[in-house]
């Protein structure tokens, strides 16, 4: 049953990857794939969570699953192919802040493009390092750095600069010191690309919480009310009184975006071209269509651009922020 569960996701998010991305997939044999894990377990699932248990307890071998296989395989099949649709991989420049153990990195790198990480938790970049070597990966550049610190960066002039699961973890500070020199860093005709951040106005927190409305809360509110939350271990983490240590720890759990923090950080960005990579996977997955139809996410989404009473992007209206926005030329 589980297989055949895997199957259907698995049809459900796969489009049609054009032979010449797929033509640079890169693989692991048993030895490198065992190393692979070794630093995994040691850097970032110990990092993570200090339960000695939780490795080999079931949240955390999906965990460790997902980050040896699943990310690579979702940022092969869906981000990638999206972002060589917008411009070709081979060649492009590309600053990727929070990237994490790597998974991005690779699946960029193995397109040719010249990765530039910035990642804040070393023990993160240490499982990056390990994961470009061991695929054979030689061009990337790390750095330890808040994504807010880029503009200490003596580097500038990227064809992408992509926050990489990222924003969400940032405080609102972080975000306006991290957006606004990206888009002064992007070169003309340029892309700023977000992935896989939430979204602030859906109703339904999917990323930290598992809660209804919660990302509508304010920070105190939603502190406290995460004790309500079916996410083990998260639920029992925040007990008043409420300092601001925990508000910080807090906010680095993960909490929404949405357009109005672009607005802030990019004036002209009613004018500018923006593209949504869940309308563009839509288009060319009939399933994916079909379940979007169905999850009624649609209709709430329609609702959000109709409610505002402003001209937003459809990229703004989705449950998660999965957008490019394009500088002039």
């Amino acid at each position: 049953m589980a297989g055949l569960l895997y199957n259907i996701r698995d049809k459900l998010n796969e489009i049609a990857t054009k032979p010449h991305i797929t033509a640079n997939f890169l693989t692991l044999d048993f030895e490198k794939e065992q190393e692979l894990t070794a630093s995994l377990k040691a850097n970032y699932l110990a990092n993570l969570n200090p339960d000695p248990d939780y490795v080999d307890s079931e949240v955390g071998r999906r965990d460790l699953h997902d980050h040896l296989f699943g990310r690579l395989w979702d940022d092969r099949r869906t981000v990638v192919p999206w972002l060589d649709s917008l411009r070709p991989l081979q060649g492009a420049s590309i600053l990727e802040v929070g990237c994490g153990p790597g998974a991005s990195t690779v699946a960029l790198a193995e397109q040719g493009a010249l990765v530039t990480g910035v990642e804040v938790d070393a023990n993160n970049l240490a499982v990056a390092y390990d994961r470009c070597r061991l695929y054979g990966v030689q061009n990337p550049r790390f750095h330890v750095m808040n994504g807010a610190d880029i503009d200490r960066l003596e580097l500038e002039g990227f064809d992408f600069i992509i926050f990489s699961a990222c924003l969400e973890h940032m405080t609102l500070e972080e975000r306006f010191s991290a957006l606004r020199p990206a888009w002064s860093r992007l070169k003309p005709d340029g892309l700023l690309i977000v992935v896989e951040t939430p979204n602030r106005l859906w109703w339904y927190d999917a990323h930290t919480s598992s809660l209804p409305f919660f990302n509508w809360l304010p920070d105190d509110l939603a502190i406290e009310y995460s004790a309500h939350s079916s996410r083990r271990y998260f639920n029992e983490l925040y007990q008043p009184p409420i300092d601001e240590q925990m508000r910080l720890n807090f906010s680095r759990w993960g909490r929404g975006a949405s357009y109005h923090e672009f607005e802030l950080s990019i004036p002209e960005l009613r004018q500018v071209r923006i593209a949504c990579m869940n309308i563009w996977i839509r288009r060319r997955n009939p399933m994916q269509l079909a379940k979007h139809i169905v999850s009624g996410d649609h209709r709430f989404a329609r609702m959000l651009r109709r409610i505002s009473g402003l001209d937003i992007h459809p990229a703004f209206c989705e449950s998660f922020l999965n957008l490019a926005i394009r500088k002039p030329r």
